[in-house]
């Protein structure tokens, strides 16, 4: 049988640099995604208003050395009228490198396996889907397998090697995969993560993953509408403090 591979999306370069802000308004206003969930944007040609809906646009892509790019409408690709607007963002220097599929800040828990990353995890979906339980289960973190401990690089270039899937494991793959990514979100972007923090401080920025060819982070900003509901439910609670919940500061990138 024909034998066929997969990757995830792409990463993004860290950096550490803080800066000092002023306060800004409280968090979470919901954003207005495209339909489709993966809306491919020319490059070279300027974010159309229809997409932005008079939204910032704060994109992924941050390349090494350019420190400016860790303030917002300071990356390429960055449209902000007001960098002020988002405070946790600014005083965090790595911000952009959380929303990266090769992120290494925090583990991440989901059908009951922990894995050190979103990559080690959709790669490991994919053995999942299929039954391939004891592949799968190499790219966790308590396998004890090199892979489950590897940097993300390398969990993607194993997940095309460890075992190819057959023409017909691949068709059960591509039905489950919409569905196993929106559990890697929610496990990745959970209330209480740093990274659910740095994507509600997002505001509701269009968001861009700014690689070789930009996408509208669609999947991305639904988690985000969900969080911002989810904080708002829970901030009505008496034993909840609003104001803990919509500006907690992100922990600095060493933390």
């Amino acid at each position: 049988m024909a034998a066929r591979g997969d990757v995830g999306a792409g990463g993004a370069a860290q950096h550490s640099t803080a800066h000092q802000t002023t306060s800004g308004p409280p968090l979470g206003t919901p954003s207005t995604a495209p339909a489709t969930a993966h809306l491919y944007v020319d490059p070279d040609v300027a974010i159309s208003e229809s997409l932005r809906k008079g939204r910032d646009v704060l994109c992924f892509k941050c390349w090494q050395g350019n420190k400016s790019c860790a303030l917002p409408g300071k990356g390429p690709g960055d449209v902000v009228g007001n960098p002020a607007m988002y405070p946790e963002l600014m005083a965090t220097g790595n911000w952009r490198a959380v929303f990266s599929d090769m992120w290494e800040g925090e583990k991440l828990r989901v059908w009951d396996r922990t894995y050190r990353t979103h990559q080690h995890a959709f790669q490991s979906a994919k053995f999942l889907a299929v039954g391939l339980n004891d592949v799968a289960d190499r790219f966790t973190v308590t396998s004890g397998d090199p892979i489950g401990q590897s940097p993300a690089q390398k969990a993607r270039r194993s997940g095309n090697t460890a075992v190819k899937l057959t023409d017909e494991q691949w068709a059960v793959w591509e039905t489950a995969r919409p569905r196993m990514k929106d559990e890697i979100y929610a496990a990745k972007f959970k209330v209480g993560t740093r990274a659910a923090h740095t994507l509600v401080a997002t505001r509701d920025a269009l968001l861009l993953n700014g690689g070789e060819k930009k996408i509208v982070c669609v999947r991305l900003m639904q988690r985000r509408d969900t969080l911002v509901a989810t904080l708002d439910t829970a901030s009505t609670e008496p034993d909840v403090a609003p104001s803990t919940l919509r500006t907690k500061q992100i922990p600095p990138a060493d933390q």
